[in-house]
């Protein structure tokens, strides 16, 4: 398995799993599992690591492209496109 992305909240990675997993790849959340039973493990983990195959890899990458960097918000309002949602 190899990471293809690292995020710091479990809705995040749930959020990007489901999309990667539409496209028929395989994810792995590898830190998932310790990020539920304290999400501020995330930040001592250095992330919840994002894996699929070797071979989905490339794929993946483009996937995710478009998704928002470090400090952008993952959802915006569908009436104003506002990343302030809460």
């Amino acid at each position: 398995m190899e990471t293809v992305a690292r995020v710091h909240w479990i809705a995040e990675a749930d959020a990007i799993r489901m999309l990667l997993e539409a496209s028929g790849i395989e994810v792995h959340l590898p830190d998932g599992g310790m990020t539920l039973a304290n999400p501020l493990f995330a930040n001592a983990l250095g992330g919840i690591r994002i894996q699929v195959a070797e071979s989905d890899l490339e794929q993946a990458r483009e996937i995710l492209a478009d998704r928002p960097r470090e400090g952008e918000s993952l959802f915006t309002c569908p009436a104003c496109g506002s990343g302030t949602v809460t």
